[in-house]
């Protein structure tokens, strides 16, 4: 191995070179990415009411669970008043429709289901 590929190696921490390997293999991860216009960034779903289908509100997304890089749920307030009675749910996110409006500029969250 050169000098040269060492200093390369230990650089960037690639374990094929500090396991002994006499070439070097150079892998590329994504750094950057592009944001789609159909993506939905954190900060408009956290305080969305969800709505059911007759505009009764469900409860409020609260948080948002992320599993292997993956959205794996919504934290769901729903009951109670004032914040008192409330209770926490974790919601699978196929169950909740989010849409935008472009007309009104608006988030929604519609799901079939009650509070309870």
């Amino acid at each position: 191995m050169t000098a040269k590929s060492n200093s390369l190696c230990v650089r960037v921490r690639n374990p094929i070179c500090n396991a002994g390997a006499q070439t070097a293999t150079a892998t590329t991860t994504e750094t950057f990415i592009t944001a789609q216009p159909t993506d939905v960034l954190s900060y408009n779903l956290i305080g969305l009411n969800i709505v059911d289908g007759q505009n009764k509100s469900i409860g409020e997304i609260k948080d948002l669970i992320l599993s292997e890089g993956k959205l794996a749920g919504y934290i769901v307030s729903a009951g109670g008043v004032l914040g008192l009675g409330e209770k926490y749910v974790i919601v699978a996110p196929a169950a909740v429709k989010v849409s935008y409006s472009e007309n009104d500029k608006n988030w929604t969250a519609t799901m079939s289901a009650t509070e309870e």
